[in-house]
């Protein structure tokens, strides 16, 4: 069967919805121990997120074993975008003490939680580390 423009798994522009298929993933990585991968556990946080799921998507980070720069960007960018910056804020300087290198995406993520929250002197520290 082909999925039509009325199908309710499908967007306005007749793409499947991404939440369609977490559930099965989710149980699918749970089950393979793919959730200790930092690639699969980021790329569930991220659905998760942009699923409007924030809760499932800060338990999968929080329980991720090791977390690289692009886990920490994708959740500080997650919770930017639902309009929790202060805690948006809050993970970057987390993300900074536990010693992970930041990339510029990163420093770009925060300084947009900044703009977003009208915090400018949070920004100008973030603009300066």
């Amino acid at each position: 069967m082909l999925l039509g423009v009325d199908d309710p798994r499908t967007s306005w522009d007749g793409r499947l919805t991404p939440m369609l298929f977490v559930p099965r993933s989710d149980a699918f990585a749970v089950r393979s121990s793919a959730v200790s991968s930092d690639f699969v556990a980021t790329a569930l946080t991220d659905v998760y997120a942009k699923g409007g799921c924030l809760g499932l998507a800060l338990k999968v980070f929080d329980e991720m074993p090791h977390k690289n720069v692009v886990s920490w960007t994708t959740l500080v960018a997650s919770l930017t975008r639902a309009g929790r910056h202060h805690e948006a804020l809050r993970r970057f300087s987390e993300m900074r003490t536990s010693g992970v290198h930041c990339d510029s995406y990163a420093y770009a993520t925060a300084l947009k939680a900044c703009a977003d929250a009208g915090l400018l002197s949070r920004g100008r520290e973030v603009h300066a580390f």
